[in-house]
Protein backbone atom coordinates (compact mmCIF):
# COMPACT_ATOMS: atom_id res chain seq x y z
CA UNK A 1 0.00 0.00 0.00
CA UNK A 2 1.82 3.12 -1.03
CA UNK A 3 -1.06 5.23 0.40
CA UNK A 4 0.02 7.89 2.95
CA UNK A 5 -2.40 8.88 5.78
CA UNK A 6 -2.29 11.68 7.25
CA UNK A 7 -3.29 13.02 11.03
CA UNK A 8 -4.45 15.71 11.44
CA UNK A 9 -3.11 18.41 12.76
CA UNK A 10 -3.92 17.94 16.71
CA UNK A 11 -2.68 14.90 16.01
CA UNK A 12 -5.80 13.25 16.65
CA UNK A 13 -6.58 9.66 15.13
CA UNK A 14 -9.12 9.85 11.92
CA UNK A 15 -11.96 7.12 10.75
CA UNK A 16 -14.45 7.39 7.89
CA UNK A 17 -16.43 5.10 5.98
CA UNK A 18 -13.78 3.35 4.17
CA UNK A 19 -12.20 2.48 6.88
CA UNK A 20 -14.97 1.34 8.19
CA UNK A 21 -15.93 -0.94 4.90
CA UNK A 22 -12.26 -2.32 5.54
CA UNK A 23 -13.04 -3.72 8.79
CA UNK A 24 -16.06 -5.14 7.82
CA UNK A 25 -13.80 -6.89 4.91
CA UNK A 26 -11.91 -8.48 7.63
CA UNK A 27 -14.10 -10.14 9.77
CA UNK A 28 -15.68 -11.29 6.57
CA UNK A 29 -12.31 -12.71 5.62
CA UNK A 30 -11.66 -14.05 9.06
CA UNK A 31 -14.81 -15.42 9.59
CA UNK A 32 -14.70 -17.30 6.03
CA UNK A 33 -11.50 -19.02 7.06
CA UNK A 34 -13.03 -20.15 10.46
CA UNK A 35 -11.15 -17.77 13.02
CA UNK A 36 -14.40 -17.79 15.48
CA UNK A 37 -14.51 -20.88 17.12
CA UNK A 38 -17.49 -20.55 19.72
CA UNK A 39 -20.85 -20.05 18.89
CA UNK A 40 -20.83 -17.09 21.62
CA UNK A 41 -17.57 -15.30 19.79
CA UNK A 42 -19.45 -15.66 16.06
CA UNK A 43 -23.06 -14.05 17.65
CA UNK A 44 -20.70 -11.10 19.20
CA UNK A 45 -18.48 -10.81 15.69
CA UNK A 46 -21.49 -11.03 13.88
CA UNK A 47 -23.56 -8.27 16.11
CA UNK A 48 -20.16 -6.18 15.65
CA UNK A 49 -20.02 -6.65 11.91
CA UNK A 50 -23.67 -5.86 11.09
CA UNK A 51 -23.39 -2.74 13.44
CA UNK A 52 -20.59 -1.77 11.14
CA UNK A 53 -22.59 -2.61 7.99
CA UNK A 54 -25.41 -0.60 8.63
CA UNK A 55 -23.06 2.81 9.42
CA UNK A 56 -21.65 2.19 6.27
CA UNK A 57 -24.71 1.84 4.34
CA UNK A 58 -26.54 4.77 6.52
CA UNK A 59 -23.06 7.14 5.84
CA UNK A 60 -22.72 6.28 2.00
CA UNK A 61 -27.30 6.24 1.05
CA UNK A 62 -26.38 7.09 -2.48
CA UNK A 63 -23.29 5.48 -3.34
CA UNK A 64 -24.83 2.28 -1.46
CA UNK A 65 -28.33 2.77 -3.80
CA UNK A 66 -25.98 2.79 -6.86
CA UNK A 67 -24.22 -0.54 -6.22
CA UNK A 68 -27.41 -2.08 -5.75
CA UNK A 69 -29.18 -0.59 -9.03
CA UNK A 70 -25.85 -1.44 -10.58
CA UNK A 71 -25.98 -4.62 -9.49
CA UNK A 72 -29.67 -5.53 -10.41
CA UNK A 73 -30.49 -7.03 -13.62
CA UNK A 74 -31.65 -4.96 -16.51
CA UNK A 75 -34.84 -5.78 -17.58
CA UNK A 76 -35.14 -6.47 -21.10
CA UNK A 77 -38.26 -5.70 -23.20
CA UNK A 78 -38.96 -8.28 -25.83
CA UNK A 79 -38.79 -7.07 -29.56
CA UNK A 80 -41.44 -7.38 -31.68
CA UNK A 81 -39.94 -9.08 -34.90
CA UNK A 82 -39.80 -6.96 -38.25
CA UNK A 83 -41.77 -9.08 -40.69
Amino acid sequence: MSETVQAPENGAPTLNVVDIQNAVAVIDHAADNGAFRTWDTIVKVLEVRNKLSAFVAAATPKEAEAAVANDAPAKKTPRKKAR
